[in-house]
């Protein structure tokens, strides 16, 4: 009897050790996937460093160049125009020769590796505008109610 309760113990502990040493493992494979996610976001940490917003109005363009207006007091930028970059106007494909000085216009910039000109990624000819007028009429200020006399008791 003593021996078929030992025999009976050293199973059931045995088989309550199996599940704790598989789910073990299963942690272990976990442990690397939770580290990849965090790889993996690190490049696009980088990628958004390496581009950046344009919002401006725009002055001029050739084949290989466009320009945009400085703020007060700063020199005009120039970025560089590749095949790559893509155009639109009003959602539609357009070209950079559509655009007309004074415009504002709006896209997306790869800064240059070395000290030449910045990348247009995309640029947009209709932007929607920062500073855009309403028409929004101001409201109208209320008068203070004026006090009826009172009545006195009779």
């Amino acid at each position: 009897m003593k021996t078929t309760s030992l025999l009976s113990t050293i199973i059931l502990a045995f088989t309550l050790s199996i599940p704790a040493a598989f789910s073990a493992d299963k942690n272990k494979d976990k442990a690397p996937e939770a580290a990849e996610p965090a790889k993996k976001e690190e490049p696009k940490a980088a990628s958004k460093k390496d581009h950046y917003p344009l919002y401006g109005q725009f002055v001029s363009v050739t084949d290989t160049t466009l320009t945009v207006k400085g703020g007060e007091g700063k020199p005009d930028r120039t970025f560089a125009m590749t095949k790559d970059s893509t155009i639109k106007k009003d959602g539609k494909a357009a070209t950079a020769k559509d655009a007309v000085t004074g415009q504002w216009v709006g896209g997306y910039v790869k800064k240059a590796a070395g000290d030449g000109n910045d990348e247009i990624v995309s640029l947009n000819l209709s932007p929607k505008q920062k500073n855009a007028k309403t028409d929004v009429k101001p409201a109208e200020e209320k008068k203070p109610a004026e006090a009826a006399p009172k009545k006195k008791a009779a």
